[in-house]
This record gives C-alpha cells, sequence and structure tokens, in this order.
C-alpha cells in the first residue's frame, strides 16, 4: 500500500493520517513524505504516523519540479513508481 498524503489534503492532521491508516490491516505500507520546504508540518506528521505503525517512508524531493510538491513528468512518476518495486 502506497499512502501519499499531505500536499493537497484539507485535513492533514495526526488524527486523520493515523485514523487513516489503522485502516490498512495487511501488507507493506509506504508513505511518500510530502515536502519539507513547503509542507513542514505535514511532512513531520507523516513521519511521525509511519514511525509509529513501523512503516517505510520515501522522501521524493529530488524528484518534485518547480512548485515543489509534485513531480514535473510523467517519466518522474514512472521512476517514483519503479523504485517502489
Amino acid at each position: 500500500v502506497v499512502i501519499r498524503l499531505g500536499s493537497n489534503d484539507r485535513d492533514s492532521s495526526y488524527e486523520w493520517m493515523r485514523k487513516t491508516r489503522k485502516k490498512i490491516k495487511e501488507g507493506r505500507v509506504i508513505w511518500i513524505l510530502p515536502s519539507k520546504e513547503v509542507k513542514t508540518k505535514q511532512h513531520e506528521t507523516v513521519q511521525k504516523v509511519a514511525n509509529e505503525f513501523g512503516d517505510f517512508v520515501m522522501d521524493i524531493s529530488d524528484k518534485v519540479g518547480k512548485d515543489k510538491i509534485h513531480p514535473p513528468t510523467v517519466k518522474a512518476y514512472e521512476d517514483i513508481a519503479k523504485s517502489l518495486r
């Protein structure tokens, strides 16, 4: 399961992210970190929840575009997906 929360979500509170994570009962969970530069609080919250559950965290800050949130090209998204395998 890959979770990417916090960059564009209206509610990115610890309680909401934790509640969302608790719904996942099986499998490996990977969190994609929001940009620390642009979304510092959300970045820290994702790390906190992921650590609490022993999940893997992936930092894609080296793959984002000018907005510092989203990968700029389809190839960048593909590269991220390949690295998750």
